[in-house]
């Protein structure tokens, strides 16, 4: 199962190379959050029911990760995807996706997800080193993420060494 996410990782680089429409990113990233998931072991009171992603303010992303939770779980949780304006609204998740609009909440984003034990994702320029889990960014016109595993690590999230290895630490 390995070698297929990583096969699967490798084509969306591939695919990647060059200029990437809004749309196409979009579609890249739901794929790689989708992916990440199956790197990460949250704890034990969360491997159940409804698995939460929780994207706060407006992103292109939300659609592209509906479309994705009507056909996926991980592992034996259907996903679901709502929809926030502010962290304040969060009660229970499993994965915190600030829009790069929503960027500046990301202070309270971390103080939840330590709480709740879920995983910050985000995307712009240098919010990995900042506190967030997963950074998407691209280099070289190629999509990449940059991994914080300590920030990780806070939120009572096990991740794979693999997954370290494939991103930019942070």
């Amino acid at each position: 199962m390995t070698k297929r996410i990583v096969s699967f990782l490798s084509i969306l680089f591939i695919l990647g190379s060059g200029w990437l429409s809004a749309q196409h990113q979009s579609q890249i990233q739901s794929a790689y959050i989708y992916n990440f998931t199956k790197y990460m072991q949250w704890p034990q009171s969360k491997q159940s029911g409804k698995f939460i992603i929780a994207v706060v303010g407006k992103s292109s992303l939300t659609t592209h990760l509906k479309i994705l939770s009507a056909t996926k779980k991980v592992g034996i949780q259907d996903i679901t995807v709502r929809e926030y304006n502010s962290i304040d609204e969060i009660n229970q998740c499993h994965i915190i996706l600030l829009s790069p609009s929503s960027s500046t909440q990301l202070t309270g984003a971390i103080n939840k997800a330590e709480d709740i034990n879920a995983l910050i994702i985000t995307d712009k320029s240098g919010l990995a080193k900042q506190g967030a889990g997963l950074n998407f960014v691209l280099i070289g016109g190629k999509p990449r993420f940059e991994i914080n595993p300590d920030a990780i690590n806070k939120c009572k999230i096990k991740v794979n060494p693999k997954l370290t290895s494939m991103g930019i630490k942070a």
